[in-house]
């Protein structure tokens, strides 16, 4: 009888040991985690693992200090040149790609030591390749130093097609300070162009300060005090005219007197004129022809030497 109940009781034992560890006996079978997980401990196990492994594989080295020197030793920093060593300006001014080094370049190599002859060419050559506003102003201010034909012929070129006015004012400023003939051509044609008031205004000045005893000069001042088509230009050659004791001046101050543009621009042409004649015939002090300007947008002083 004892006998025989030995396999009724050992099957009651593996039923209550499977009953009080299900778990373990089914995973040592292979049977899933979630038996024994709660879903939100289930989802951390499988995700983690998988994102700690994609975030190693995705991990970017750390680039080596030596790589981001040799980076920065590849930028040319051209060193600084003496500034009165002339051969290392020079050469430096021919290489220098910097607009605003090339500048500080240029201003000491003119101040410091002129412009001769072959730096003249490397100026040229620089303003022919120049865009940069400020480097072309002062390239075309060096050349002010320069009196060559092919000097003002480049100023010329520059003031009419350049689009920066003050470069234009600039150009038209050196060529009143070369002072050739060719330059108060350059003037005339300027003062006849497209280029604006200002421009045109600068020359009809200049022209009235350095060539005012030059035919073509006079003729120029007189073409456009009785035809351009800005007052102010117009104000700013009969201005210049005056400037002159010449009969070819008076003859094209009568004619705006008898028929100028505008009531005002008879009466400034006929003062000017009355001036000349006095100047001429000794009853005035010749310096009462150089004043200052009374016309606000052509005030320019002038000197007896």
């Amino acid at each position: 009888m004892r006998i025989a109940a030995l396999p009724f009781l050992a099957t009651v034992a593996l039923v209550f040991l499977l009953v009080l560890d299900p778990g373990e006996s089914r995973s040592e079978k292979g049977t899933s985690v979630s038996h024994v997980c709660s879903p939100k401990t289930e989802n951390r196990l499988l995700v983690e693992p998988v994102i700690q492994r994609e975030a190693a594989e995705e991990t970017v080295p750390e680039v080596p200090r030596v790589e981001h020197s040799e980076a920065h030793a590849n930028c040319r920093i051209t060193p600084r040149p003496d500034n009165n060593d002339w051969s290392a300006l020079f050469r430096a001014i021919g290489e220098e790609t910097d607009a605003h080094r090339c500048r500080w370049l240029v201003f000491n190599l003119v101040n410091r030591h002129g412009v001769n002859e072959e730096a003249a060419a490397l100026l040229m050559e620089r303003l022919r390749m120049a865009e940069d506003p400020d480097l072309l102003g002062v390239l075309v201010w060096a050349l002010s130093r320069v009196r060559s034909a092919e000097a003002v012929a480049l100023l010329e070129e520059i003031v009419a097609n350049t689009e920066f006015e003050s470069v234009q004012l600039e150009g038209v400023n050196s060529l009143g300070s070369i002072g050739t003939e060719a330059a108060g051509t350059a003037l005339g044609n300027i003062l006849h162009s497209g280029a604006g008031d200002s421009v045109r205004m600068r020359s009809a000045t200049l022209l009235g300060l350095v060539w005012i005893d030059d035919s073509a000069a006079v003729a120029s001042l007189a073409k456009a005090a009785g035809t351009d088509t800005s007052a102010a230009v117009r104000i700013a050659s009969i201005q210049s005219l005056g400037s002159s004791t010449g009969t070819e001046a008076q003859a094209a101050l009568g004619e705006i007197v008898e028929g100028g543009a505008t009531q005002g621009e008879r009466i400034l042409a006929s003062e000017q004129l009355e001036e000349i004649q006095a100047v001429s015939s000794g009853a005035a002090d010749v310096s009462e022809s150089f004043r200052e300007t009374e016309h606000p947008t052509t005030s320019t002083s002038t000197f007896l030497e």
